[in-house]
C-alpha cells in the first residue's frame, strides 16, 4: 500500500476530484496548505515570461491511500488533469504505508479497500 500525495493549485481541486473518481481511487483527503517554490511569473519587465521563486502561495494537498498497483494510474491522471507545463503546477510524491486499519471494523491491510 502507498500514499500518493499531490500538492496542486487550489483552483485544480475539482479536476483532481474528477480524475480520482474516474479511476475509482479507494478514497482521498484534501486540505488547504501553503507552499513556497518555483512559479511562473507571467510578465517580467519587457513583457517577458519568467520563472521566479514565489512567495508562500495557497495550495491544496491531496492524500490518497491505495494499493501499489494503482499508484501509476493515479499519478498519471492527476498530472494530466493539472499540468499546464509551467513551474508552479505542483508536485506528487509517493510514500509507503506500513499499516492501515479501518477504525469501525478493525480490518487491516488491503481488506480495508474491499468495502
Amino acid at each position: 500500500m502507498r500514499i500518493v500525495t499531490a500538492i496542486v493549485k487550489a483552483e485544480k481541486v475539482r479536476d483532481v476530484e474528477r480524475v480520482l473518481r474516474e479511476v475509482e481511487a479507494p478514497g482521498f483527503t484534501y486540505y488547504p496548505v501553503k507552499g513556497h517554490g518555483r512559479e511562473v511569473q507571467p510578465e517580467l519587465s519587457g513583457g517577458r515570461v519568467g520563472v521566479l521563486f514565489a512567495d508562500v502561495l495557497p495550495r491544496k494537498k491531496f492524500e490518497i491511500i491505495c494499493p501499489e498497483g494503482m499508484v501509476d494510474t493515479i499519478i498519471n491522471k492527476i498530472r494530466e488533469a493539472v499540468s499546464s507545463g509551467n513551474p508552479g503546477d505542483g508536485i506528487i510524491y509517493v510514500t509507503p504505508v506500513e499499516r492501515l486499519m479501518r477504525i469501525s471494523t478493525g480490518e487491516e491491510g488491503e481488506a480495508v479497500f474491499k468495502h
